[in-house]
């Protein structure tokens, strides 16, 4: 699997033009979004990046640059279970074409791209050019991608693809641009910072641009539990196929951009055919180049010729200028506080709890089952300690509990309203004894719910009937000597 972050820009001017489709959304052209900013993020096991040009204004190319789309959207959704290798055999059955391509998995990166644009990688903080290679004969299809130029690169954590114009990348200092690219800025702020920085250069020329981040690397992982539910040797299988198909493919060479940029042409067969004869007869016509079509971030017009070296006034006049910029990009501690807080990450913590955990059960390499019981066991008594700890810091905040007279004289107690006394009745030669059964039994001054409330009696009190029972209510005198009149339903002999 690879996660990566794939990052675009299309120009104003390339926006009627050119449509762009990152893994499954698209943008530009020919779709609703006419967005000029995409940022996608996903861990794929391919992330496929397409681009298709449209020069004319008609509905037939329309349909076709639609149905081009289409199946680089199958060949993507294939792609993701039967890994990068499948992709030659995809694209002869589908027969798709595009202005630009890139393919990317965890053990390889394809990408064809033509030469208005170079492709540049950013490696532990330094920058360099990939070269062009020749595609391996024989695996792709022979019309797929003519007239553009093909690189492969084996992916690492931390590495940034991008492709930019040359022309714009002759503007600024090598070491600029690595110190830019390996800031923690995101990547579209870099780029408008080395566009306003190259307007004081004299460059005026909005360009597109593409880049692939990767964050995580998983070469030749099986996948448990994948939502194909591929076998494990199914998945086997495929690893192996990924195995041979990347050793088939070659490897880009590059050279650093602080020694130098030029670019070392592949000799591309389409260009430079040779007229192959077997006993006399040729085998093959020579095919004639297709149309000239502009590419990923091609205009109509061309950049502005690159300057020349600056003399000692204009270097003046460049320092200003970078002053006035850095006086007007100056960022609030919001600001800072909002990025830092877009970048943070919990990789590097998961890496060293993972690294952790890999030496803790290997304490001992040579006895592997006393390591993963002795550090099994450890993690156990740790888990149980914490337990312990917690438990009695709760207890500690606990109130004691309450001594048992202490509850006789809660239950029994009874809140006794001053100066109300009861009317007593006429007879009072009753004495039966009875015991509440309710809470709060309240004490009332007249067999009346609505008379004065002279107290409270609590459950399980003994009350002693003074009276014969009158309209349901029972003359009492309770242990404190209070007298009233309860109701009897309340009451129980």
């Amino acid at each position: 699997m690879l996660r990566a972050l794939l990052t675009a820009h299309i120009s104003e001017q390339d926006l009627s033009l050119l449509t762009l489709q990152m893994n499954n959304k698209a943008i530009g052209h020919l779709t609703s979004e006419k967005s000029v900013n995409v940022v996608l993020s996903g861990n794929r096991e391919v992330h496929l990046c397409s681009a298709y040009y449209s020069l004319e204004n008609s509905s037939l190319e329309r349909n076709h640059l639609l149905e081009e789309m289409k199946r680089f959207e199958s060949i993507f959704k294939e792609m993701q279970n039967l890994g990068l290798a499948a992709l030659p055999d995809l694209l002869s059955r589908y027969q798709a074409d595009a202005s630009f391509l890139m393919a990317a998995s965890a053990d390889l990166i394809l990408l064809w791209q033509d030469r208005q644009k170079g492709v540049y990688l950013l490696r532990d903080g330094a920058l360099f050019r990939l070269q062009p290679i020749l595609p391996p004969q024989g695996v792709f299809p022979r019309d797929f991608m003519l007239g553009c130029d093909f690189y492969t690169l084996t992916p690492r954590a931390d590495d940034l693809l991008i492709l930019l114009t040359p022309a714009f990348v002759d503007y600024f200092k090598a070491e600029e641009l690595e110190e830019v690219f390996s800031s923690r800025q995101q990547l579209h702020a870099c780029m408008n910072n080395l566009s306003e920085l190259g307007k004081t250069y004299g460059y005026n020329f909005e360009q597109s641009w593409f880049a692939l981040q990767v964050q995580r690397v998983e070469v030749n992982s099986i996948q448990q539990g994948a939502p194909n539910e591929m076998t494990v040797g199914e998945e086997q299988r495929r690893i192996t196929r990924a195995r041979r198909f990347s050793k088939l493919v070659g490897r880009s060479r590059v050279s650093r951009v602080r020694f130098g940029q030029a670019l070392v042409p592949a000799v591309n067969t389409f260009f430079h055919q040779r007229e192959h004869r077997h006993d006399g007869v040729s085998a093959l016509p020579q095919q004639q180049p297709p149309q000239d079509r502009p590419r990923l971030g091609s205009t109509t017009s061309s950049p502005p010729p690159r300057i020349e070296i600056l003399d000692a006034e204009a270097r003046a006049q460049r320092a200003a200028n970078l002053e006035a910029l850095a006086g007007r990009r100056k960022k609030s501690r919001w600001d800072e506080i909002s990025e830092q807080l877009r970048e943070f990450s919990l990789e590097p913590f998961r890496k060293r709890v993972k690294s952790f955990l890999k030496k803790f059960f290997s304490l001992w390499p040579d006895q592997p089952v006393l390591s993963k019981f002795f550090a099994t066991a450890s993690l156990i008594l740790a888990l149980l300690l914490l337990l312990f700890i917690f438990r009695s810091l709760a207890r500690r905040g606990e109130l004691p509990p309450p001594r048992s007279e202490e509850i006789t004289q809660a239950t029994q107690a009874e809140t006794v309203q001053i100066g109300v006394s009861a009317v007593a009745p006429k007879e009072t030669t009753l004495e039966i004894s009875h015991l509440v059964q309710a809470n709060n039994l309240q004490l009332r001054s007249a067999p009346d719910a609505a008379s004065a409330l002279i107290g409270t009696i609590q459950r399980g009190e003994a009350l002693l009937q003074l009276a014969p029972e009158e309209k349901g209510w029972i003359y009492v005198r309770d242990q404190r000597g209070v007298e009233g009149w309860v109701y009897a339903d309340y009451l129980r002999e």
